[in-house]
């Protein structure tokens, strides 16, 4: 057997958040390319408040006109503009409150919140 010397200074242990209604900021916005070969955001949120505080949920945002509403309720809860064509700044989504609804799926044999 062999032995590797390894550092967790600073690593956080993963904790799944619990289904329900939640209070969270978001921490990331990354722009992205799907499987699918669209662009989008994949966005983390942090559960800021109550059960489950701290933990991370993530969910895509993809750009193509049939999910199009799913990032424009997003930017509704976080107060920014997203009427007609608008020009986002992702930065400015970070650090912003909102309410997020987890639910626990199955994907690749795995449970996961989102």
């Amino acid at each position: 057997m062999a032995k590797k010397k390894i550092d967790f200074s600073g690593v956080e242990t993963y904790e799944r958040a619990p289904e329900g209604t939640h209070v969270a900021k978001i921490v990331t916005v990354e722009e992205t390319t799907f499987q699918s070969g669209s662009e989008g955001f994949k966005v983390a949120f942090e559960i800021t408040k109550g059960a489950g505080k701290g933990a991370r949920v993530y969910e895509n945002y993809p750009l193509v006109d049939t999910a199009l509403w799913k990032l424009k309720t997003l930017l509704e809860a976080i107060k920014i503009k997203c009427d007609g064509r608008i020009m986002l700044d992702t930065d400015k989504m970070i650090g912003k409150l909102c309410e997020i609804e987890v639910a626990h799926e199955e994907y690749d044999g795995k449970t996961r919140a989102r």
